[in-house]
């Protein structure tokens, strides 16, 4: 029976070393820089994608908190934006609040803000919404320097069956199909891939790998794309229009609108 080798690098006694060994079938959930994908299809293929802007998370214990607010009584999620920075902040405990906070920058200066590390990413967070509205500014400065991340948005071209040919390795989760986290969507498409590829083992046909990429791709394609366009109206007016309905569909509509205007505008100048 054919199956697939395997060698990892590693560390031993403080050492570098490598291991080898084999497997019948390989799963990469190695994340957006997948080692795995890499040697399937190559990065050039599919290279990293930028999408504009940088999230910066943090996690705050609320007794540290100096203010009591209505927006941090351990249930409440809220959202707030200006047309360019954007905050989203959720419970993460029944002591502890999340935070993440987005706005437009380009690819070098993400970079190189994410690489300073927690204090440059807390400092450039107070620096946005550091005057904003009671409870933000205090929700940052009340988050510890060790537990602020961030980093430069990314996602990758969208793959299609062709690129994946192998019946003994395949892909799930951000190795497969990365996305912004503007959705919500990462983790639960992973989870999804998960089953997917369980239900395909099982039933039993000759390339189950073939069946799960199939299902796979077609359901998380639109949750990418959904993803990279939510990177955008986030970042944008469409984010403080007025009217009960999500951003999504305002963004919609907004496109809808800016494609009857450039209609207008054609048809009089043709005439």
């Amino acid at each position: 029976k054919d199956n697939v080798q395997l060698t990892f690098q590693a560390e031993k006694d403080g050492r570098p070393t490598q291991f080898t060994t084999t497997a019948d079938l390989v799963v990469g959930a190695d994340g957006i820089r997948s080692t795995v994908r890499q040697f399937l299809i190559g990065e050039q293929t599919t290279p990293l994608r930028y999408l504009g802007c940088i999230v910066i998370l943090g996690i705050c214990q609320l007794k540290d908190i100096s203010i009591e607010s209505p927006l941090l009584d351990g249930e409440t999620v809220f959202q707030t934006a200006d047309g360019n920075v954007r905050i989203y902040s959720m419970p993460f405990s029944t002591t502890q609040y999340m935070w993440q906070l987005s706005y437009p920058l380009d690819e070098h200066t993400a970079k190189e803000t994410s690489q300073q590390g927690p204090a440059a990413l807390k400092a450039a967070s107070l620096e946005k919404c550091g005057s904003w509205h009671s409870p933000v500014p205090e929700l940052l400065r009340a988050t510890p320097q060790n537990l602020v991340s961030g980093y430069p948005v990314y996602d990758r071209t969208l793959l299609n069956e062709s690129m994946l040919t192998s019946d003994r390795i395949t892909l799930l989760g951000d190795a497969a199909h990365p996305m912004s986290p503007f959705k919500g969507q990462g983790a639960n498409q992973a989870m999804l891939d998960g089953l997917s590829l369980a239900r395909a083992i099982f039933s039993g046909v000759d390339n189950p790998f073939q069946k799960f990429e199939s299902e796979m791709l077609e359901r998380s394609s639109k949750k990418v794309q959904a993803s990279a366009d939510a990177a955008k109206f986030l970042h944008s007016d469409v984010a403080i229009q007025k009217g009960d309905v999500t951003r999504g569909q305002a963004a919609k509509d907004q496109a809808a609108k800016d494609q009857a205007s450039g209609v207008k505008n054609m048809t009089r100048a043709q005439e």
